[in-house]
């Protein structure tokens, strides 16, 4: 009886927190403050003396802008749909376009707003997969090798303004096993949409819940969460929702060793909502915590070697 009500506790979604309540960070304005909302209004915290001020909103000039790019054909009949399938023809050849998909991998959780990528239409091809831009009105194929070829799943693409590049990332997993595994590669790019470095990710799935009935109706992908921050250069996955334990949520670095092989560090652990806001140094990152003791914002430094 006791394990039997253990599962079900695990399995019931938390309690709904209200957004009226909830401080969202928003953006850092320097190393020691950073703009929050709550109740549709938006201050700014500094963390030295934890004062809070009303803002004029003014958005910090550190931050890097996304440059535009042309993703839509404007020749009509450039992308076609073909038994239910969305089509291009491109240096001749019959290419599958999968237009822009929101991250597959964001549950319901609390209903917090989910993370938007830019919205490039991607191209599957004879085992390949990129992105596809037009320049000058004709289609240009951003090739995006694999690391993992049984993978073929669409890119999912976030901007890192702290270094002023893209990260790339698959939108879903390829499952070789049942144990929680789930293979992905990820791309760093240029400004220019240059590649500049192919990842295979860690095969540890952070959202994995290892108990088959843990979930009902919809399955734990209704309830779990995985949200993506590219920052200088580095990347953190954001890890929540009920019934992945609470010591498992939190946020996680991707760690890159010299002979190109990934792990996981997990440098924030307990429940913490997204989203998360980075300062300019990619150092210190403000959150919302919820907690028995009371929910409230935390900011730490994820650059020093301690967690």
């Amino acid at each position: 009886m006791l394990a039997l009500v253990g599962l079900v506790s695990r399995c019931v979604p938390e309690k709904s927190i209200g957004m009226e309540e909830k401080a969202t960070p928003l953006i850092w304005l320097d190393e020691h403050t950073y703009f929050y909302s709550q109740n549709n209004d938006v201050r700014a915290l500094s963390i030295e003396d934890r004062s809070i001020r009303p803002t004029d909103k003014k958005m910090p000039i550190w931050a890097h802008q996304a440059p535009q790019f042309d993703t839509e054909p404007i020749e009509p009949g450039q992308f076609f749909v073909q038994d239910n399938n969305t089509y291009s023809v491109i240096d001749g050849s019959k290419m599958r376009v999968i237009p822009y998909q929101h991250w597959k991998r964001s549950g319901i959780n609390q209903s917090f707003p989910r993370m938007e990528g830019i919205s490039f239409n991607t191209y599957l091809h004879l085992g390949k997969v990129g992105l596809i831009v037009f320049e000058a009105g004709k289609p240009k194929l951003i090739n995006l090798p694999l690391k993992l070829p049984d993978n073929r799943s669409a890119p999912f693409v976030v901007w890192d303004k702290h270094a002023g590049m893209f990260f790339a990332i698959q939108n879903g997993c390829e499952y070789p096993n049942e144990d929680g595994s789930c293979q992905r590669t990820a791309w760093w790019l240029d400004r220019d949409l240059n590649l500049v470095q192919v990842v295979a990710l860690p095969e540890e799935d952070l959202l994995f819940v290892e108990e088959k009935f843990s979930c009902f109706s919809c399955g734990c992908g209704c309830v779990t969460r995985e949200d993506i921050y590219a920052v200088n250069g580095k990347v953190f996955f954001q890890v929540s929702g009920s019934p992945i334990p609470s010591s498992r949520r939190g946020l996680y670095e991707l760690v890159q060793e010299a002979d190109e092989s990934t792990s996981w560090r997990q440098v924030i652990e307990g429940r913490v909502e997204p989203p998360m806001a980075f300062s300019p140094s990619g150092c210190h990152v403000a959150f919302y915590r919820v907690s028995y003791l009371g929910n409230a914002l935390e900011e730490k430094n994820v650059c020093s070697t301690g967690n």
